[in-house]
């Protein structure tokens, strides 16, 4: 398969995309960054699947929950 369109013509995405395919990863993040944001990210993960952590919803284009600009008492829960 061959596809002939310029690179500076494609989508964001299809850019990066084509950059790895072509073997320039300096817009890609390492094995090591990716390991380390799965380690950050997945204990609010944990928490928000076993509710520990209420999602709010809230309408597209709004500027987000109605209680954003609360305070919180209480530290965020940890997930072991």
């Amino acid at each position: 398969m061959e596809a002939s369109l310029p690179a500076n013509e494609l989508p964001a995405y299809s850019y990066v995309l084509h950059q790895v395919i072509e073997g320039d990863d300096s817009l890609s993040i390492s094995a090591e960054e990716a390991e380390l944001s799965w380690q950050i990210v997945t204990p609010y993960l944990t928490a928000w699947e076993r509710q520990m952590v209420p999602l709010q919803d809230y309408a597209a284009g709004s500027s987000g929950p109605a209680d954003r600009f609360e305070t919180r008492e209480q530290d965020p829960p940890t997930a072991p």
